[in-house]
């Protein structure tokens, strides 16, 4: 007979003990994240919130939806959604969406506990808490562009717990790591609810890739989970997840298309890496992401890019012992246990669509970010919690006392580190400056330093920022597309417009750096070249704000004076020109506009 599952038929004590549990691991985040509710609107925020215009009306929610190329470039829809809420409530304040952030991670952090304890892993609470403290954690909680990784999260153990209810798994009594129960009672004898469970789970899976589809892996770690408990994988056990693997390939599809267009944008500093480039990666990264789980040192924002040589048989050893250190601990199963091999597995699987294998944006800066730890992590700090409080109470049966002062003083160390990381996020300057001090060469650290003071009216302090940014990375146009804002914001025009020219040449897409131009045409007062670019802008993205907005204000602006200066001609022939621009380009509100000045404006009578 089975032992009965701790959470059910508790006494009254061991069900208050049990709130108390979860009271403690939601309040963890809560306090560990103190200084992220103040935080600022950094990088992605400008493009995924301050400047998109879908989260101001009613229109825009169901483009979220409905626009199936994607908001910002991204298919995320239930993500955004989550911002449009947020706007409606707070506007541009960006407390309001890191406090959502915050919340959703100590969310997290109780439905991992759930999981935990569900799959019987030793722990649990231990496990759950190092989760929510752990520094590495801190971008995706207190950068609100990563709500996509909080809120998919949310969705992933959801959808894992009602699965998990559909098809139990092993014996429901507490599993020990080196033993887990062979007994698969199968799906629940009540029809009804397991049907109910099961496409509770698939909904909640397809929220999740909604969110972002990182979390495509989840029907995967349901097999893994299996073959632990099970010790078999049997048809049972992989037919329901089918629809899941579907779901989960159909949308990365979609979501790697997204990415190519992102990266074609780019412009041409994108590399072609060969199959063994991209072996590479992975291997090195496998390692850089295990050793911040276990040291999470010197964490940043943006790490240094590793130059990748074929030629170089050194590098191939980060490969070699990833797959060496697996073969070798499923070798030694019988004698480990299952535990350690479905660990790794969950990890470095969990991982594997940030490996490089498929290429994404964020590859241009970097092949590693911390951000992509948030779920894969699960697997190291299950087997860290499992093992050490089985390790102490077997290497110390007598010092009863010696487990929960080790294990408070561990998370003691690891909330101080958050909370100082989170400190870092206060806003774009203090971030990037970290960046920097960590990393004084990293090109993408200058570069974003100096685009940040540069939108500040800081020319001076982020011309050796960018120039430093652009000797570094010569093959990335948007370093000299803001080294030109710099310049011309600093009176040197002509260099300006020749930097301009020559990222556009590479780039001629680049809507940023053509609205950026069109400014610089303004200020020198060459008003027909700014419309000009600023109609290219809105022929490449139909709707783009800034240029919008830019073009409406110098179009009216022109009228206005030549009305004003008495010459009734030349403004009605610039109003029929721009007009037409106007409508060729979609902006219809412009040609309005258009129409009801030159009709209450009349020209002064001579």
């Amino acid at each position: 007979m089975n032992t009965p599952h701790p959470a059910e038929h508790s006494p009254p004590r061991h069900r208050t003990r049990l709130v108390i549990c979860a009271l403690l691991l939601v309040l963890l985040p809560l306090v560990a994240y103190i200084p992220a509710y103040d935080a600022g609107f950094y990088s992605d925020d400008e493009t995924h919130i301050v400047r998109n215009e879908r989260l101001r009306t009613s229109q825009g929610l169901s483009e979220i939806w409905t626009d199936v190329r994607g908001t910002a470039g991204l298919y995320y829809p239930m993500t955004f959604t989550t911002y449009w809420v947020d706007y409606q409530l707070w506007g541009s304040n960006p407390g309001g969406y890191h406090t959502g952030n915050i919340i959703l991670h100590a969310l997290n952090v109780f439905l991992v506990w759930l999981v935990f304890r569900r799959l019987g892993i030793p722990g649990a609470w231990f496990a759950a808490a190092i989760f929510a403290l752990h520094p590495v954690q801190v971008e995706s909680v207190a950068w609100a562009t990563e709500r996509r990784n909080t809120l998919s999260s949310f969705f992933y153990f959801l959808s894992m717990l009602a699965y998990l209810g559909f098809r139990p798994l092993g014996s429901r009594s507490r599993t020990r790591l080196r033993d887990p129960a062979s007994t698969n009672p199968g799906p629940s004898a009540d029809a009804p609810r397991s049907r109910l469970l099961y496409m509770s789970a698939l909904v909640l899976f397809t929220a999740a890739l909604l969110s972002k589809t990182f979390t495509l892996t989840l029907p995967a770690a349901l097999l893994v989970i299996t073959w632990w408990k099970n010790g078999r994988l049997e048809r049972r056990d992989w037919l329901p997840l089918v629809p899941f693997f579907v779901l989960g390939i159909g949308l990365s599809l979609w979501t790697a298309g997204l990415e190519r267009t992102l990266i074609e944008q780019g412009g041409p500093g994108w590399g072609a890496y060969t199959p063994t480039d991209r072996l590479l990666i992975a291997g090195r990264a496998v390692w850089f992401y295990l050793g911040k789980l276990l040291f999470p040192v010197d964490l940043s924002f943006v790490y240094p890019q590793w130059t990748i040589d074929a030629g170089a048989w050194g590098q191939y050893l980060y490969s070699v012992a990833v797959i060496v250190v697996v073969a070798a601990i499923y070798a030694a199963r019988r004698r480990l246990g299952r535990a350690p091999v479905a660990g790794l597995l969950f990890f470095i699987g969990t991982l594997l669509p940030v490996l490089g294998f498929v290429d994404y944006f964020y590859m241009m800066m970097s092949f590693v970010a911390d951000r992509f730890l948030y779920l894969p992590s699960l697997g190291i700090i299950a087997l860290f919690a499992g093992y050490s409080a089985d390790g102490l109470r077997r290497a110390l049966p007598r010092a009863r006392w010696v487990p929960p002062v080790a294990g408070v003083a561990l998370l003691t160390a690891l909330g101080l580190g958050t909370w100082q990381r989170s400190s870092c996020y206060e806003n774009a300057e203090t971030l990037y400056r970290d960046v920097l001090v960590k990393h004084p060469d990293s090109w993408a650290g200058h570069y974003s330093l100096g685009s940040v003071l540069a939108a500040a009216g800081r020319p001076d302090e982020a011309l050796p920022h960018l120039e430093t940014a652009a000797r570094l990375k010569t093959n990335f146009p948007s370093i000299r597309g803001y080294l030109a804002v710099v310049y011309s914001q600093l009176g040197r025009h002509d260099e300006a417009l020749r930097l301009f020219h020559q990222a556009l040449d590479e780039n001629p897409n680049d809507v940023e750096i053509r609205t950026n131009l069109g400014v610089a045409l303004v200020n020198i007062g060459k008003y027909d070249d700014a419309i000009e670019q600023y109609g290219k802008v809105l022929e490449i993205e139909p709707g783009y704000a800034p240029a919008l907005r830019n073009l409406t204000r110098v179009v009216l602006y022109r009228i206005d004076t030549l009305l004003a200066g008495g010459d009734a001609g030349a403004a009605n022939e610039f109003a029929r020109e721009t007009r037409a621009l106007a409508v060729a380009v979609g902006a219809h509100d412009l040609a309005a506009e258009i129409d009801r000045r030159l009709r209450t404006r009349p020209a002064p009578a001579e």
